[in-house]
C-alpha cells in the first residue's frame, strides 16, 4: 500500500507567524521588557572579556607601566574578571527565571486558546478532520512557542548584540579587523536565513505533513481497536500504518539532512572568518600596526564572538522549524467560523418552547443539492412531535439545524418568537437537551459523564436522574460506583449502559426543549420498557421532538411529521397514520409488523410477508458517507 506526498503550499508568511506568537508575549509586558533588560546586560557584561584580557597583557608586558603597578594592574583586572562573570551569571539567571513565567504562560494560552478555536469550528469541519491530526498540531504548536520565544529573547537577541559590539569596538581598534567581522556576520546571516527558508523549510512543511498523518492513523486505529479486532485486521493495520510512518521517516530524513548541510557550509564561514580574521591580525601586528595586547582582544573577541554566534546556525534552522510548526496554529487562527454568533446576539429566554420554522431553503456545504426548499412546520409549546421517514429523508438534518450546528441559507427558525440565528449558540444549545442514538461519553467517571449537563449539581441531584434513568441499576454494581472510569468514549460500558447515562445527563439538563434520536435504539426489551416510562415523565411539560426508526416507540405522541426528500408528506398521530391506504408511514410500520402490532393497530388491508428490516438498518443516521480524499469525511443528509 502506497500513499503519494504532494508537496504542500506555503498556507501563511512569516510575518503572520511572526504576529502571532507575538500577540501572545505583549501580553505580558513588564516580564519581557525585564527578560530583554537583564539579557542585554549579561551580553554586555561578557563583551567586557576581550577588554579585560587585553588590559591583563598589557599590564603584564607594556613598558610604558611601571614595573611596581604592573602586579597592581594585572591583579585588578583579574578581579574584573571575577566581578564580570557575577554580573554575566547572576543576570542570565534572573532573566531566565523571568522567562520561565512568562514562557510557560504563552505556551498554556497558545494551546488553550487554539483548543477554544478548534471546539467553535463548525460540525462540517470536525467531520472532515482527523481528531488525531488536529491534537497532534496544537501540541506541537505548543512547543514551537517555547523554541520560538526562546530562540529570539536568547539566542538570536544576544548573538546579534555581541556581534553589534564586536563590530563596533574592533573597528576602532583597526578598521580592516572591523570589516572582516562586519563582512562576515552579513555574509552568515543572510546565507543561513536564506537557506533556511527556500531549502529547508519547504522539506520541513512536508515533514510536518507527515507527522499529522502519523498522529492521525494512530488515532484512528486505536480508537477503532474493536472493529480492527472483529475482523482480525492487526497485521493490516500494522502494515498500512508501517506506510504512513515510512513516508514519515523518508521525508523527515531529508529534512534532516538539508538541516546538516546548512550546518556544514556555516562551519566551513567560520572556519573562513577565522582564518581571515587571525591572518588579518598577525599581519597587522607584523607591520606594526597592532601590539600583543591588541592581538589578545582580537583573540579573546573572536572567542566570544563563536561563544554566540557558532550555534546561531542551529537557532536559525530551529526557528524556522518552529515557525513551520506554528504555521497550523496561524490556519485555525485565520480559519472564518462557518457558526458565529451575531454581533449584537443575546442569550435565548425560553418560556413556552414553540418552534417556528418558516421557508426554510437549507444544503450541506459539500452538496449543492438542497435538502429542504421553502420548507415551514410549527410545533406548539409542549407538543411531542416525532420524525419518521426512510434515511435521506431529512430527519436528522432537521435536528442539525435546529440546533444550528449549520447555517441555513434562506428562511428563518424561531423559539418563542426568537431567530436562533440573532441569539447566542451556547444558550440555545443550553435549552435544547439531546439523547442521541449512540452516545458519546468523555474517558471520566460516570458522575462527571452525568453532570457534563449540569456542573455545579449535587450527588443527590445525580443519583436522582441515574434513578429515574434506571441507570442506577448498573452503577450500583460497580466498586466505586459514580466515580467509575467509563473508558474512552464510554467504551467500558454497553450500548444500553450509555444510553442510560445520557438519558440521564438530560434529565438533570431539565432543558425546555427535548430532542431524542432513537433514544432506546441500544436498550433490551425489559429495559426499553423501563426507560420508555422515564422518558414519559422527561418529556411532560416540554416541546419534544424525537426521531424514531423503531415505530412502536411513537404511539403516545401527539404528532407524526413523515419525510421523504425533504418534505412533510404526512402527518398525524399513530392510528391515523397507520390506516391511510397507501400510507408512507404504513409501508414503514408494516416493514416491522412481527411482534409488535397490538389488536387496535391492525391494519385494514392484509400485510404482506417482506423481508424484516433490522433495528440497525432503520436507525442508520441521514449521514452517507461522501470520499472526498485524504482526512475528508462528509455529512449527508
Amino acid at each position: 500500500m502506497k500513499t503519494t506526498n504532494k508537496k504542500p503550499a506555503k498556507i501563511v508568511s512569516s510575518k503572520q507567524i511572526i504576529g502571532f506568537i507575538w500577540s501572545y508575549f505583549k501580553r505580558f509586558p513588564a516580564p519581557v521588557l525585564a527578560a530583554y533588560f537583564f539579557v542585554t546586560v549579561s551580553f554586555i557584561a561578557d563583551l567586557m572579556n576581550p577588554f579585560i584580557m587585553s588590559n591583563i597583557v598589557n599590564a603584564i608586558q607594556s613598558d610604558q607601566i611601571p614595573a611596581d603597578q604592573r602586579f597592581q594592574q594585572a591583579i585588578f583586572w583579574v578581579i574584573m574578571i571575577g566581578v564580570q562573570g557575577i554580573i554575566f551569571h547572576v543576570t542570565y539567571r534572573i532573566a531566565n527565571l523571568i522567562n520561565c513565567y512568562t514562557d510557560s504562560k504563552v505556551q498554556s494560552l497558545v494551546a488553550a486558546e487554539a483548543f477554544e478555536r478548534v471546539q467553535k469550528f463548525s460540525t462540517d469541519w470536525h467531520n472532515n478532520s482527523f481528531a488525531g491530526s488536529t491534537v497532534t498540531k496544537i501540541k506541537r504548536g505548543m512547543r514551537a512557542a517555547h523554541v520560538f520565544y526562546d530562540i529570539v529573547c536568547y539566542d538570536l537577541f544576544t548573538a546579534f548584540g555581541v556581534v553589534i559590539g564586536l563590530v563596533v569596538v574592533t573597528t576602532l581598534k583597526n578598521l580592516l579587523l572591523g570589516a572582516i567581522f562586519a563582512t562576515f556576520t552579513l555574509v552568515y546571516v543572510t546565507t543561513s536565513v536564506s537557506l533556511a527558508l527556500l531549502y529547508v523549510a519547504p522539506q520541513r512543511r512536508k515533514a510536518n505533513v507527515d507527522d499529522n498523518r502519523v498522529g492521525a492513523t494512530l488515532a484512528d486505529a486505536i480508537s477503532c481497536n474493536a472493529t480492527v479486532k472483529s475482523f482480525g485486521g492487526e497485521m493490516r493495520e500494522f502494515e498500512y500504518f508501517k506506510n504512513i510512518v515510512d513516508n514519515w521517516r523518508i521525508t523527515a530524513r531529508t529534512a534532516w539532512i538539508r538541516s546538516n548541510k546548512v550546518a556544514i557550509l556555516q562551519n566551513v564561514l567560520i572556519m573562513f572568518l577565522k582564518f581571515s580574521l587571525f591572518g588579518g591580525a598577525i599581519w597587522l601586528w607584523n607591520q606594526g600596526q597592532l601590539s600583543v595586547a591588541d592581538f589578545v582582544f582580537v583573540l579573546s573577541s573572536y572567542l566570544v564572538f563563536t561563544g554566540y554566534f557558532r550555534p546561531i546556525g542551529d537557532r536559525i534552522r530551529d526557528l524556522q522549524e518552529a515557525m513551520s510548526d506554528i504555521e497550523d496554529l496561524v490556519v485555525f487562527q485565520n480559519t472564518p467560523l462557518d457558526i458565529k454568533d451575531s454581533l449584537n446576539a443575546k442569550d435565548l429566554k425560553i418560556a413556552k418552547g414553540k418552534i417556528d420554522i418558516k421557508n426554510v431553503a437549507f444544503h450541506y456545504p459539500f452538496n449543492k443539492k438542497n435538502i429542504y426548499q421553502n420548507f415551514s412546520i410549527a410545533i406548539k409549546p409542549g407538543e411531542k412531535v416525532a420524525l419518521v421517514g426512510h434515511s435521506g429523508s431529512g430527519k436528522s438534518t432537521l435536528i442539525r439545524l435546529i440546533q444550528r450546528l449549520y447555517n441555513i441559507q434562506k428562511g428563518s427558525i424561531i423559539i418563542d418568537g426568537q431567530d436562533i440565528a440573532n441569539v447566542t449558540q451556547a444558550s440555545l444549545r443550553k435549552n435544547i437537551a439531546l439523547v442521541p442514538q449512540d452516545p458519546i461519553l468523555f474517558h471520566r467517571t460516570l458522575k462527571e459523564n452525568i453532570a457534563y449537563a449540569k456542573p455545579n449539581a449535587t450527588i443527590k441531584e445525580i443519583d436522582r436522574a441515574a434513578k429515574l434513568a434506571h441507570a442506577y441499576e448498573f452503577i450500583k454494581m460497580f466498586p466505586q460506583k459514580y466515580n467509575t472510569l467509563v473508558g474512552e468514549r464510554g467504551v467500558k460500558l454497553s450500548g444500553g449502559e450509555r444510553q442510560r447515562v445520557a438519558i440521564a445527563r438530560a434529565i438533570l439538563a431539565d432543558s425546555p426543549i427535548l430532542i431524542l434520536d432513537e433514544a432506546t435504539s441500544s436498550l433490551d426489551s425489559q429495559s426499553e420498557a423501563l426507560i420508555q416510562e422515564a422518558l414519559k415523565n422527561l418529556m411532560k411539560n416540554r416541546t419534544s421532538i424525537i426521531i424514531a426508526h423503531r415505530l412502536s416507540t411513537i404511539k403516545s405522541v401527539d404528532r407524526i411529521l413523515v419525510f421523504e426528500k425533504g418534505k412533510i408528506v404526512e402527518q398525524g398521530n399513530h392510528k391515523t397514520l397507520v390506516h391511510k391506504h397507501r400510507g408512507v408511514y404504513k409501508e414503514l410500520y408494516e416493514m416491522q409488523v412481527g411482534g409488535f402490532l397490538g389488536e387496535d393497530d391492525e391494519p385494514k388491508t392484509p400485510v404482506k410477508e417482506e423481508p424484516k428490516v433490522s433495528d440497525r438498518q432503520l436507525s442508520l443516521m441521514d449521514m452517507p458517507l461522501v470520499d472526498s480524499g485524504n482526512e475528508n469525511l462528509g455529512i449527508g443528509v
